[in-house]
């Protein structure tokens, strides 16, 4: 309500500009997200992944401990 007092608007106005800027933000952090995801997909792509061991391996291992 301040915030509305301040800019002059009214309370459904500032609403509006509120949840417009919500959703901006929200829209922006799922693209970040699906960036990130595809950096991390290409990342795993590479050469180096290749040395680890088989985790099957490592699992049967681990239950005859």
């Amino acid at each position: 309500m301040d915030l509305a007092r301040i800019e002059r608007r009214s309370i459904s106005q500032e609403t509006i500009i509120l949840l417009e800027k919500a959703l901006r933000t929200k829209e922006r952090q799922k693209t970040r997200r699906k960036r990130l995801l595809a950096q991390i997909r290409e990342s795993n792509r590479g050469e180096k992944n290749r040395d680890l061991p088989d985790p099957v391996t490592l699992i049967r291992e681990d239950r005859d401990r």
